[in-house]
């Protein structure tokens, strides 16, 4: 890190053995990383009525976070003849020793007075959070049908503790807290595909069982423990049919229906218990075809987005004494509904895609007690979400020199009733990327890279600064079969890889800009020899639950 200093290494060895149609494989990696992040903050309170400031916050925050951890793979495929193959692998990945430390500094203003300063230092820790993925899978031909069969096994747990000492000109405090998470996910999917006609029938079914305990307790910060049971299950049925028609048009069209049921149970207080369920149609289809030169694609897809299970618990975590952040077990899944085209001609490809979502998940806050303490939370907006995406990608090679170059328009629309009145976030936003690769004699690369995007809103936040980032590269690759490659990289070079952030709640406000530790100097050293390729044909199963249970280990 060029700002701090701190280096971050990171070993991994990945092997593979091959006897006959058998291949066992392993890999294992070491990695300690660290970010620090430096923000100024501000946030207003104001009267929902007459639009008075009620309180107002200004600080600064110094953000620390260290981690070293461990991620072993190992697994076996079955190469059984040129009809069937079959195999399984096991993913751990554990964060063996990891701290966030957060200094802020913050003064309060009632009514334009000031009232009180608060300095808070605070610890965060974990015991050895992990992760355990396991597949199997089997595929095979029986005649013309295929069979791809997929389950996975994924859990997950992680115990945070958090110790927060606040010096302040009113009262100080001590708070002290636990918060336990234990997740656990099985998920098969079977997928059967038989030629019909000029064609391919696919039709299928996934299964997603997830079970979550949550259990979080606190002292000093006079808020509620909370212990919470999940039950998440989802039945799915899809088919699907994809077919040629003459050398140059591919049309496919499929159906997805969806069962799901989601139990909340409070353990502490039964009134907040919830069952909900959920039966829901994705239709979806698109078609390709050639018009000399030009290839043409269109297609339309639907799809559902449940919120996240950390955004279903109703706990409250403690950031400060002004502002706590709490789930909400009530939220319900989104849907999202897309049409896109895309044309390629030559080096040129552009596309425009629109989109619309329904009961979309956004922040939300309300004011919690006369003192100013705020909830963050979380609701669904009963106004749809809009958005245009309009893109070009051009990409071809000159010589040594090959660019790719995108340029993209992003525009939301989105109106949201607040507290204190109505107001619409559609500040459109330029995406710029910029790659260049100069390939030289004698094995040497260079390149140049940039991403930039302009100023913009998504959802009720708005990014008040451009980003940019600029990386460059230096590649040699070594010996005669090339299987020695050095590589040197040097990122955000210029620091102006930062997002500035103003997010509206109504009456309530917040403003925060910040600078991150992206300024760094890579270096990878990678050696391969006697390399093979993969056969593992295991594609997953539940890959939307594990994604809303997340990772607790890097």
């Amino acid at each position: 890190s060029l700002r701090t200093g701190t280096n971050d290494p990171e070993l991994q060895l990945n092997a593979n053995y091959r006897y006959k149609g058998v291949d066992f494989f392993a890999s294992a990696k070491e990695w300690r990383y660290t970010t620090h992040q430096w923000s100024d903050l501000g946030q207003w309170t104001s009267d929902p009525t007459t639009g008075e400031e009620l309180f107002r916050y200004g600080g600064t925050l110094d953000y620390k976070w260290r981690g070293i951890g461990t991620h072993l793979n190992t697994g076996f495929n079955w190469q059984i003849n040129d009809n069937h193959s079959l195999g399984a692998k096991v993913d751990y990945s554990v964060t063996t020793d990891a701290d966030t430390r957060e200094r802020l500094d913050m003064t309060k203003y009632d009514h334009g007075t000031l009232s009180e300063t608060v300095k808070s230092d605070g610890t965060k820790w974990s015991d050895r959070p992990d992760n355990i993925l396991a597949n199997a899978y089997y595929n095979g031909n029986a005649g013309k049908l295929n069979i791809d069969f997929n389950t996975d096994v994924y859990i997950n747990n992680d115990n945070t503790h958090q110790s927060t000492k606040e010096i302040a000109t009113a009262d100080n405090r001590e708070v002290e807290s636990v918060s336990t998470s234990k997740n656990q996910m099985v998920a098969t999917k079977l997928v059967l595909t038989y030629p019909i006609a000029k064609g391919m029938l696919s039709i299928g079914t996934e299964e997603t069982f997830v079970r979550r305990d949550n259990d979080d307790r606190s002292t000093g910060t006079g808020l509620p423990d909370a212990r919470s049971k999940v039950k998440d299950d989802t039945y799915a049925a899809f088919v699907q049919y994809a077919m040629a028609l003459g050398d140059n048009t591919h049309i496919t069209a499929g159906l997805r229906y969806e069962h799901a049921g989601f139990d909340y149970r409070d353990c502490i207080d039964a009134a907040n218990n919830l069952h909900r369920s959920y039966n829901n149609l994705f239709p979806s289809a698109a078609v390709s075809t050639a018009f000399g030169k030009v290839r043409l694609s269109l297609n339309y897809a639907s799809r559902t987005q449940r919120p996240s299970f950390w955004q279903l618990n109703n706990s409250m975590q403690y950031h400060n004494r002004y502002v706590v952040q709490q789930g909400n077990a009530t939220l319900k899944p989104s849907t999202k509904h897309t049409v896109g085209i895309t044309a390629m001609y030559s080096l040129l490809t552009v596309g425009a895609n629109y989109s619309r979502f329904n009961d979309l998940v956004c922040n939300w806050s309300e004011q919690m007690n006369d003192e100013g303490m705020i909830r963050v939370s979380y609701k669904n907006i009963d106004r749809p979400q809009r958005q245009l995406n309009l893109f070009a990608v051009a990409t071809r090679t000159w010589g040594c020199y090959t660019p790719s170059w995108t340029v993209a328009y992003v525009k939301q629309w989105l109106t949201l009733d607040f507290d204190n009145g109505r107001r619409s976030f559609g500040r459109p936003m330029w995406v710029f990327n910029a790659n260049n690769a100069f390939r030289f004699a004698h094995d040497w690369q260079l390149e140049a890279n940039s991403e930039f995007h302009s100023k913009a809103n998504y959802s009720n936040v708005e990014l008040i600064n451009n980003y940019w980032s600029m990386e460059t590269v230096v590649q040699k690759s070594l010996l005669k079969d090339k299987s020695l490659t050095l590589r040197l990289s040097w990122q955000d070079m210029f620091r102006k890889g930062n997002n500035d952030v103003y997010i509206d709640y109504g009456s309530y406000n917040i403003f925060q800009t910040n600078k991150m530790d992206f300024n760094r100097l890579v270096f990878t050293v990678r050696y391969n020899f006697n390399a093979a390729r993969s056969k593992y044909k295991g594609t997953g199963a539940g890959q939307d639950a594990r994604n809303r249970i997340g990772s607790s280990s890097r």
